[in-house]
């Protein structure tokens, strides 16, 4: 066997080995995954829900990507209070206690560092005050206009908190941050499509 053949060789045995590894992972990922999926359907609560998804402008990716931890933890808590928020509005729907379930991505299809966050939400709330459960509309949860305004303005302060407010371009407070709601019916066929993003799944079945 000449030197070539040998380079080769080795070259051939190391991705073989990784390709093996990946495919472990990925199966124990899987069995982890609909363990989750599992779980979380027999939670949910009968009737219509939402899937809600909150993004940040492309210009506040660079930051977040340098101050993961803190830039994510304010997108989570950011949003759910933002939610909260216009559920007790009676306006809206008038309950206090919202529930839902959000899981963070951070890249995008096409690989990128793209960080957003969806949340799947039944359309409903509890009141703690009369003890009623109110219900929105079928085809109607929140305002995302006004859901968006306050989003952006609790990020803006967490980031005051945090001391680094400073590092953000400024542009993007004058920037709409996109919030979108959509009706999903029961909610289960979401629920499965974001449990492949709890393990990171999806980004393993990509790579293989």
């Amino acid at each position: 066997m000449n030197v070539t053949n040998a380079v080769n060789c080795i070259i051939f045995t190391v991705a073989a080995a990784i390709v093996t590894a990946l495919h472990v992972k990925t199966a124990k990922r899987l069995i982890k995954a609909s363990g989750w999926l599992d779980r979380q359907l027999e939670r949910q609560l009968p009737g219509h829900h939402f899937m809600i998804t909150f993004t940040v402008p492309k210009s506040v990716r660079p930051f977040m990507r340098t101050h993961q931890k803190q830039a994510h933890t304010a997108l989570f808590k950011a949003s759910c209070q933002s939610i909260k928020k216009l559920a007790k509005d009676k306006k809206h729907i008038g309950g206090d206690i919202a529930g839902f379930t959000g899981i963070l991505h951070t890249w995008g299809r096409q690989m990128q560092y793209h960080p957003h966050i969806h949340y799947i939400a039944p359309g409903d709330a509890f009141n703690k005050e009369d003890g009623r459960w109110y219900c929105s509309r079928l085809d109607f949860y929140l305002p995302v206009k006004a859901l968006s305004k306050i989003y952006r303005a609790k990020f803006k302060d967490y980031m005051k908190d945090e001391g680094l407010f400073h590092l953000i371009d400024p542009k993007a407070w004058d920037t709409d941050w996109n919030v979108n709601i959509a009706a999903v019916g029961t909610g289960h066929q979401t629920v499965k499509y974001l449990s492949q993003y709890v393990f990171k799944v999806a980004i393993f079945l990509k790579v293989l």
